[in-house]
Parts: structure tokens; C-alpha cells; sequence
């Protein structure tokens, strides 16, 4: 977030625009191809780091599948639902518990209604 700040973009939509491509760009890299690195057969691209890039598999046979594709496939998962939680547990666990702790106590109609109206 702070990387999109400093980029002084003239509107809310174009930081939030910029901010998205760089979360998936990050995602991606992370994901993918950090992933991809590990697992490869690389030897001799590194010279000054022999034992990076010095995975099992230097092409993508059955073992590739179970050992770097099914955890890929499984992180990409978990990355589909991860971002819904927060607002998930706002929702239906947070914003119910705050309505029933302090609905007795508001005074005014302005009051109720404010706490009664969505965060959006």
C-alpha cells in the first residue's frame, strides 16, 4: 500500500487499480514461480549459489505432479478463499455481537441507525 502512495495517482479507482495489479503480480510471482524455481533441476544456472535451483525434477513427469503441482494447485486454492474471511467473520460474527451488545444502549434514533448501517 505505501508503494501505491508514493505513485500520487490523481484518483481512489487508479490507486486501487494499481494496488490490484501489484497484489497479483506479487501473488503470482510468489505462488508460481517462486514454486516452479524451487522444484526445477537447474543446476549450473547459479554457479555462485549451487544449491538453489537444485530440485528433483528437470522436466514435469509424475513425480513433478505430486511433489510441486498438487501443493501449487492447493495454495492457489486456499488463495481463493483467504481474502473472503475477514469480511466473513465481520459480517455474520462481529457486526451482530456489536448490534446486540450496544442496541440497548443507544439514545438517540440517529443513534440506532448508525449502528444499524452497513460498513461499506
Amino acid at each position: 500500500m505505501r508503494l501505491v502512495k508514493l505513485e500520487r495517482h490523481s484518483s481512489a479507482s487508479s490507486q486501487s487499480a494499481a494496488l490490484s495489479i501489484k497484489v497479483t503480480f506479487a501473488q503470482f510471482l510468489n505462488t508460481a514461480c517462486i514454486a516452479l524455481l524451487v522444484g526445477a533441476k537447474l543446476g549450473g544456472v547459479l554457479t555462485f549459489f549451487p544449491e538453489y535451483l537444485d530440485g528433483n525434477h528437470t522436466e514435469f513427469v509424475r513425480d513433478w505432479y505430486i511433489e510441486v503441482g498438487a501443493p501449487l494447485c492447493f495454495t492457489m486454492l486456499i488463495n481463493v478463499f483467504v481474502p473472503h474471511i475477514g469480511p466473513l467473520i465481520k459480517g455474520w460474527i462481529v457486526r451482530p455481537l456489536k448490534i446486540k451488545m450496544k442496541k440497548n444502549k443507544a439514545v438517540t434514533h440517529m443513534e440506532l441507525e448508525d449502528l444499524y448501517k452497513r460498513d461499506r
